[in-house]
């Protein structure tokens, strides 16, 4: 498995788990610090945002119990 996800890629493994949720959403919550698996970066054209596997499994076992976890890569 990756360590770092794209945010479209974590928005498909969070959807899979029943999360009705947007990239542009998932980068707002990340953006406000709601999210806490990973960096929001602001530059003056852009933005860029960084998911860590490892930070978002453990956000989703907590919220949606171990069972929750995906096994594919």
């Amino acid at each position: 498995m990756k360590d770092i996800l794209t945010v479209e890629e974590a928005t498909e493994k969070l959807r899979a788990l029943g999360m009705r949720i947007s990239p542009t959403t998932l980068r707002s919550g990340m953006e406000q610090g709601r999210f806490p698996f990973g960096d929001f970066i602001k530059t003056d054209k852009s933005c860029v945002c960084y998911v860590y596997t490892r930070l978002l499994e453990r956000w989703v076992e907590e919220r949606f119990g171990p069972e929750a976890i995906w096994s594919s890569a």
